[in-house]
């Protein structure tokens, strides 16, 4: 049975069913999907490739897994939703359409009747973030609707992003329609609304 690595990012919450994902094909196709669960080094990166001897690699962007070089391998490499702007030349990327991901969440939240509406960005930079915002602007905009947006930077650990946040909710028109950049970002808009 022929082995395709998979260098799962411990970043990803979406990774389970990437994961489930790339087994079903594998199954199909009579391979062997190997999880790696830890950024290796450029050295065991290496001594990884000789030991499967793998005739694919599957590399889930985030956590510095984009780093990973793919020139390596010298077999077929493919990102998970890394920025399309720092993709190495002849590798392969699936990636998610965030600024259509913006675009469906500005039309879920407009049918609400909301008079206002923002966006709360991921606190660090991120391609994913800046699309999802530019594409629910883009729709708001459309429809005759501004967007205010949270410009804290920081982490979503950092008291002071939070604090920041919190001040900036209390700013902003209500009711208004939020859209958040990711699951985490919500969590911290809901705890700083209700503090």
């Amino acid at each position: 049975m022929e082995t395709v690595l998979y260098f799962q990012s411990p970043s990803k919450t979406s990774t389970p069913d990437k994961i489930a994902g790339a087994r079903r094909h594998a199954a199909i196709a009579n391979w062997h999907i190997q999880v790696l669960e830890e950024l290796p080094s450029p050295k065991s990166v290496q001594a990884l490739y000789e030991f499967w001897n793998p005739i694919g690699v599957i590399i889930e962007c985030g956590g510095g897994y984009q780093d990973i070089n793919p020139d390596v391998f010298k077999i077929p490499v493919v990102y998970l939703d890394r920025n399309p702007l720092t993709l190495p030349a002849n590798v392969s990327c699936i990636s998610h359409d965030s600024v259509a991901t913006g675009r469906l969440a500005a039309k879920e939240l407009l049918v609400t009747g909301h008079p206002n509406f923002a966006y709360v960005p991921y606190p660090q930079p991120r391609f994913w973030s800046d699309d999802r915002e530019r594409g629910f602007k883009e729709a708001l905009k459309l429809n005759g609707k501004i967007c205010a947006v949270f410009n804290g930077k920081g982490s979503l650990q950092n008291i002071s992003w939070q604090m920041s946040l919190r001040k900036w909710l209390n700013a902003i028109p209500k009711p208004c329609a939020i859209f958040a950049a990711n699951d985490n970002v919500a969590a911290e808009i809901l705890t700083a609304a209700t503090q």
